[in-house]
């Protein structure tokens, strides 16, 4: 059983083991060998759990404290005892007891895991020291051999209240040791903190590697984001490596320049002397000194202190700093430390508590609000509320624990409630916080409060931005008569500096935390300047939406897809904002141009719900763009598998286009109509939507509309079996949508002239369209053509008899239909996996795929797609002897290919269909097919049956020159050669 709940974790390292490799470069990896196998036999003899070796670091959990202090001795003992060749090993151990949960192969209860390290570093080799909670329970086992020294309380360098920590003593082992490494054995000023410091594990290495390169280093972030704690954290970690010690300045409240000096002499306790200048005596003081001095909120002190830091570390040559500040000094040597928000959980994400737990910002309001209200949980109601909660509030830890207080009086789901008014919720701080910290609005007063005139009201008109921005577009919105579109750009500038704003450099974007955004946008609305500006944010939107649109379909593809992902938050606050300010047209064209994008992304359901709100904020408007939405919304509806919706949607904007006369949107209708009875095997009735649009199309002179419409009848030709004719029409098509560059259409035509390849045998060839396909998709992030293609590469894999690799390919084409919700696609991968398992001889998986296809498929009335999962449940019937339920599926699957006219997709019917017949020893008949395939599929269509069914069709002529005379063989087949289609159909017919 694995130790959870109150558990006792002990966990040790070998002291200098960095410093014995360098040593005993031969001996070492025996001796950390034996050393491992010490401790595994004295941990696991005591019902101990080894649940994470890191190096030469073990970390071990017990259920019973006991069982954890006589591991400890065990291994202690052996260890000492230990006959030692060269090098001489010497472990250190902690011990202590707390809170933690087993959960996703790692243990949950983060702050009882890191006091136990904490107490370990804090110990020397040969050293087992205990918490008070793990002394508590130890009273049975004191005895005359055993003594627990009691050490005091000690500061561990997680800067939390003093901790009382235990020697272990007993004959045998050392009792005797060095100072304990604890913040007590060094000068310093830290304050004690009243919480745990949680996370940061990244940022702390990465500062504790600048101090060894650098002496001045500062930390910048925005008010909120932890940098003080941070810096406090870092300086209890290094400690040990300043012999004069750390020590630790709070600036914030000091409003007079002049007083900085004062200020440093009181931490030293210097006194003032006559005839000296004050900055002398402090650096007379600190000159031969080893030691790390941390400012802190430097902000409003920036020009004294960047003069004091320059001076002083010129003097003091072993001297080093470390400023937190919202802008960086700007002096000599200084190194400048961004420091990011905690790292956060994507809301859209559904996660189970455990996973959560393990995301930073999340760590520490579980923390902070277990404090304030002990039988706080998070489980799976309340988890996906927490995951916002986090989100909303960027990761800022300060707007996290003031979040993480109100669990007194309100549930998690009524805090995210409340988050659109953060500022007026999270004033729950610690009243002896500085007055700045102890409400999220004075926090970004005192910001805002430091800014001159100008940088407060660009920062006020950023607000109108979602998920960021070029410098064109700061330009564009917000200059004016006030702010000059030249002064734009030095202005940004400075609030990056001041960590108001953030410059993502790979992306040349700019961007702000929402919770500074929305304090920007309440100055905004104060200023009655919101209006302005947000139309300003729209009319820019709307014009760069549609333009990018336009070329889409053109060379620079990947750009215009790439600038509308970036935009696609400013165009949706922009949707949102026109549809309740009077401004429905631009807000119904910003709509229609994002259509495209959304598609090619796969991102069907926010495309309808999007659509959806936009035609019903905007109701009035049945015009041209009302039309051009609603036909959108039928096809996004489509492609999910919702096609009775569609049907009515498409019509609908039929009807209002022929009313207008709009002969560009009556085309789009009909290619949609086209689309719909193609997706549901109604070929005949797609094909006629199709020569009405293309005829408009030539009326038009659109070479781009011809090439999508010629692209659409190869497809419809391709299942008739008119290969010819389909595959000059792909050409066609390929040809222009080279020309202008269409990337999305090209890769849609290779596809389907791979499918035409790999039908017809010339399976190399079907390969490189295939893979040309599917790269160029991926480029373009078009998932559900990614699905499509997989699958079909499926089908080229399955056609040679490549089962496993089909399998794979299915598998990936299932995948990703799931998660863009592609219905039609993933019955396709379904159907493909059924007929696959079917020839590995796997039925019982077949059969689960293939009912699960065909319940989509009656759902999607999909005919071609039901007709397909009929005939491969046949097979299986077949296989099982099942003769009459076989030929149950085998006809009514035939009776739907022949009413859709699907000639490929019928002749692997037909030759199962003979098979049977064989068996019932209907030998004539099962000879009439054979020679119908041979003259309509072999001879005329050249098709290239699967590898399994040329198997199958191989064994039947076979087997029928086994049965009966080669003269009435010979005669059958030649009579099923001139048979017709209905001819075949009722021979199927028959009993």
């Amino acid at each position: 059983m694995i130790p959870t709940g109150t558990i006792t974790f002990l966990f040790t390292d070998i002291e200098g083991s960095t410093g014995l490799s360098q040593q005993f470069p031969d001996s070492i990896h025996d001796a950390i060998d034996r050393h491992n196998e010490i401790l595994k036999n004295a941990f696991e003899s005591h019902n101990g759990y080894i649940f994470e070796i890191v190096g030469d670091s073990f970390c071990c959990s017990f259920q019973k404290a006991e069982d954890a202090v006589k591991a400890g001795i065990k291994a202690q003992l052996d260890i000492t005892n230990e006959k030692w060749k060269e090098t001489f090993i010497k472990i250190r151990m902690g011990i202590h007891s707390g809170k933690a949960e087993w959960s996703n192969n790692k243990y949950s209860g983060y702050i009882t895991l890191a006091r136990t390290q904490r107490i370990m570093s804090a110990a020397n080799g040969g050293q087992i020291l205990l918490s008070e909670d793990v002394f508590r329970n130890m009273n049975d086992m004191f005895n005359k051999s055993m003594e627990f020294r009691d050490l005091g309380e000690r500061r561990l360098k997680d800067l939390y209240q003093p901790m009382r920590l235990y020697q272990l003593n007993l004959p045998g082992l050392k009792s005797d040791f060095p100072p304990l490494k604890t913040l007590d054995a060094r000068p310093n000023n830290l304050p004690s903190q009243l919480t745990n410091f949680i996370g940061r594990e990244t940022e702390l290495k990465q500062i504790k590697y600048l101090l060894k390169e650098f002496r001045l280093i500062t930390l910048t972030g925005p008010g909120g984001s932890g940098k003080s704690r941070l810096a406090l954290q870092t300086g209890a970690d290094v400690i040990d490596e300043y012999s004069d010690g750390v020590w630790f300045m709070e600036l914030a409240a000091l409003s007079d320049p002049s007083r900085l000096l004062q200020i440093f002499m009181k931490t030293f306790n210097l006194m003032e002397q006559p005839d000296s200048d004050n900055f002398d005596i402090i650096a007379d003081n600190l000159k031969e000194k080893e030691m790390l001095i941390i400012l802190d909120n430097c902000e409003h002190l920036i020009d004294e202190l960047a003069r004091f830091a320059d001076n002083i570390l010129k003097v003091c040559s072993k001297l080093k700093i470390i400023a937190t500040s919202r802008e960086a000094l700007s002096c000599h040597g200084e190194v400048t430390h961004r420091i990011l928000s905690l790292e956060t959980p994507d809301p859209r994400e559904k996660l189970s508590p455990e996973i959560l737990s393990q995301f930073e910002a999340v760590r520490l309001f579980i923390e902070r609000a277990e404090a304030v209200r002990s039988d706080f949980k998070v489980d799976n109601e309340n988890a996906a509320a927490l995951a916002a909660i986090c989100y909303q509030l960027d990761g800022i830890p300060l707007a996290i624990e003031l979040a993480a207080a109100r669990v007194k009086v309100l549930t998690l789901e009524k805090i995210h409630e409340r988050l659109s008014d953060r500022f007026k919720l999270l004033t729950d701080g610690k009243r002896t916080a500085l007055p700045r910290q102890q409400t999220l609005l004075a926090l970004i007063n005192w910001s805002y409060d430091l800014l001159s005139d100008k940088e407060k009201i660009l920062w006020n008109r950023l607000s109108v931005f979602s998920g960021g921005w070029t410098l064109a577009a700061a330009e564009e919105i917000c200059s004016d008569n006030i702010l000059d579109k030249s002064d734009v750009l030095d202005i940004l500038s400075s609030l990056v500096e001041k960590s108001i704003v953030i410059f993502k450099e790979e992306k040349d974007r700019f961007d702000m935390l929402q919770t500074i955004r929305q304090y920007g946008e309440d100055k905004l609305i104060l200023s009655n300047e919101y209006e302005k500006f947000s139309n300003n944010h729209l009319c820019y939107f709307l014009e760069l939406s549609e333009t990018e649109n336009n070329k889409i379909r053109r060379a620079d593809t990947e750009s215009a897809m790439k600038v509308l992902e970036e935009e696609s938050d400013n165009a949706d606050r922009s949707i949102l904002w026109s549809s309740k300010n009077q401004e429905c047209e631009k807000g119904m064209r910003l709509t229609a141009a994002m259509c495209r994008y959304w598609q090619i992304r796969s991102f069907l359901t926010e495309g309808i719900n999007k659509i959806e709100f936009i035609i019903k904020s905007c109701s009035q408007l049945k015009n041209q763009l009302y039309a051009k939405l609603i036909c959108q919304l039928g096809n996004f509806n489509r492609l999910k598998g919702e096609n009775d919706a569609a049907r009515n949607l498409i019509g609908e904007s039929l009807k209002i286009r022929e009313n207008l006369k709009d002969k560009d949107g009556i085309i789009d209708s009909l290619v949609r109509f086209g689309l719909l009875e193609y997706d549901q095997g109604n070929f005949d009735e797609a094909l006629n939507y199709y020569m009405q649009s293309l005829d408009l199309y030539i009326e038009l002179g659109s070479e781009n509309g011809i090439a999508i419409l010629k692209n659409n009848m190869g497809n419809i030709y391709s299942i008739k079996g008119e290969y010819e004719k389909a595959y000059v029409m792909y050409e066609e098509s390929l040809l222009v949508r080279n020309k202008y560059g269409d990337k999305l259409g090209y890769a849609i035509t290779l596809n389907n002239m791979g499918i035409i390849s790999y039908e017809r045998g010339d399976f190399q060839k079907a390969a490189v369209f295939l893979d040309e396909s599917l790269t160029v998709r991926k480029q373009l992030g078009e998932k559900n053509g990614v699905a499509l293609t997989l699958m079909n590469i499926g089908n080229l894999n399955y056609n040679q008899g490549k089962y496993p690799e089909a399998i794979d390919f299915y598998i990936n084409s299932k995948d990703v239909s799931e998660e863009v919700s592609d219905k039609s696609c993933l019955a396709d991968a379904y159907y493909g996996m059924g007929k696959t398992y079917i020839e590995t001889g796997d039925t019982d998986k077949a059969l689960n795929y293939l009912t699960e296809s065909l319940d989509l498929s009656k759902n999607l009335k999909s005919k071609a797609l039901i007709a397909a999962n009929l005939f491969s449940l046949g097979k299986i019937y077949f296989k099982n002897d099942d003769i009459l339920q076989a030929k149950k599926s085998y006809k009514e699957s035939a009776a739907i290919y022949f009413e859709t006219g699907s000639k490929k997709d019928v002749s692997v019917l037909l030759i199962r269909i003979a098979e049977l017949k064989l068996k019932e020893k209907h030998f004539c008949d099962s000879a009439n097919l054979a020679g119908y395939i041979q003259k309509e599929y072999l001879e005329n269509l050249k098709i290239k049956f699967p590898v399994s069914e040329q198997q199958v069709f191989e064994k039947i002529l076979n087997a029928l020159s086994g049965n009966t005379s080669k003269e009435e063989i010979d005669k059958c087949l030649e009579k099923g050669k001139q048979f017709t289609v209905n001819e075949v159909a009722a021979l199927i017919s028959k009993n």
